[in-house]
């Protein structure tokens, strides 16, 4: 596959951005001058990094681009902002008091049935 955008998280003031592999000859960039989704429109576009930049510019990338992808170190839990129509920290707040191992095992049952992210076999 040939990208032609990499969005690449990093420090905040001082951009670090990696060395593309040998033979690429697509753009990259860091996050630091990303601006509109508009920049992403016909392209294909892979983001590595999941802080707050990288999953900002993933979502616009996933309505924009033709195609794209987001690259992270190990596994992450992505939050829905909203659940059932409600923000996802009012809704947190609102449910009845349950023991911290009843919460985690049902917010992992709300999470995985509503992000399904594909994994490498």
């Amino acid at each position: 596959m040939h990208y032609r955008v990499v969005a690449a998280s990093g420090v905040q003031w001082d951009p670090i951005v990696p060395a593309p592999p040998a033979g690429y000859t697509g753009e990259v960039r860091h996050s630091v001058t990303y601006r509109s989704a508009d920049e992403l429109n016909r392209r294909r576009v892979l983001v590595v990094g999941a802080g707050n930049s990288g999953c900002d510019i993933a979502c616009d990338a996933a309505r924009s681009a033709d195609h794209a992808v987001l690259s992270v170190r190990r596994g992450y839990w992505f939050v829905p902002k909203h659940v059932f129509g409600v923000p996802s920290d009012v809704f947190a707040e609102g449910g009845p008091a349950l023991p911290i191992w009843l919460q985690q095992r049902l917010l992992g049952v709300l999470l995985a049935g509503a992000v399904r992210l594909p994994t490498k076999a």
